[in-house]
């Protein structure tokens, strides 16, 4: 996210559009935010710090507002664990008996960069106690890439 795209920073982009998605979700809709890429550094050195970073910034059922400023306050800096985003985001919800009921939305502008199996950890969240559904928009992203994250 910290490249550019049409001569804007990806991240702009990507944060003007979460803000916008976040309006439209209907008030009786649970929403929360957990970050990742935002530790550590985009070289070898970061990368442990920016793998391990992986954290909730606002809790499902926070105020609109709150996953709104910690949106804008977010920053690209590493690398992209996806499998643990999906892991650690997925831990958060509670059990539900209705497949596609609750629906984990990531972001990214690149694959999987930490070693992680999204897939699997994907297809554990939907087989375990929580069911869910996870959806990856895959943000200005070649298209070797866009078939790893489909």
């Amino acid at each position: 996210m910290a490249q550019t795209v049409g001569g804007e920073p990806k991240m702009e982009v990507a944060r003007r559009a979460a803000l916008d998605f976040l309006a439209t979700v209907p008030p009786d809709v649970e929403v929360g935010l957990v970050v990742f890429g935002h530790r550590g550094s985009p070289r070898n050195e970061g990368r442990a710090a920016s793998c391990a970073g992986v954290e909730p910034l606002a809790a499902l059922g926070a105020p609109r507002e709150r996953v709104a400023e910690a949106i804008r306050g977010l920053r690209p800096n590493g690398w992209t664990p996806l499998a643990a985003a999906i892991t650690r985001a997925g831990a958060l919800f509670p059990p539900s008996d209705v497949a596609g009921e609750q629906v984990l939305l990531i972001v990214s502008d690149g694959v999987e960069t930490c070693g992680g199996d999204p897939v699997a950890a994907a297809r554990a969240m939907h087989g375990g106690p929580t069911r869910l559904v996870v959806n990856i928009v895959g943000f200005d992203v070649p298209p070797r890439e866009r078939a790893a994250l489909e």
